[in-house]
């Protein structure tokens, strides 16, 4: 959601509306792709400072159950609740279907 902050020149004020707040995530995600990636050997061109301790950190996705970061080794899709075929899920749908739950053993 935008709102005017000045007049002359224009500037708007962004406030992030819920499904805004949602994506904070995601574009927490993409940037640490960017710094790793595409960063310079100046380093990144900007920081996340977490004000609740004071200090600056990166995006870690972790277990909400656990608290172990998640990586693509330790990971697999599985069919959810409202999954279904149809358009646009027809190669990928009846893979996932088919997934059984596996343990970290196996």
């Amino acid at each position: 959601m935008s709102t005017r902050a000045q007049e002359r020149p224009a500037r708007e004020h962004y406030r992030a509306t819920e499904k805004g707040k949602d994506l904070f995530p995601v574009l927490l995600a993409l940037m640490n792709w960017g710094d790793r990636w595409c960063s310079g050997p100046a380093g990144p061109p900007a920081r996340v400072h977490h004000l609740d301790c004071g200090q600056d950190t990166s995006a870690v996705p972790a277990c909400a159950h656990c608290g172990e970061p998640l990586t693509i080794d330790n990971t697999t899709q599985l069919p959810g609740p409202g999954g279904r075929v149809g358009p646009g899920t027809r190669v990928l749908g009846p893979l996932i279907a088919a997934r059984q739950p596996r343990s970290a053993s196996g």
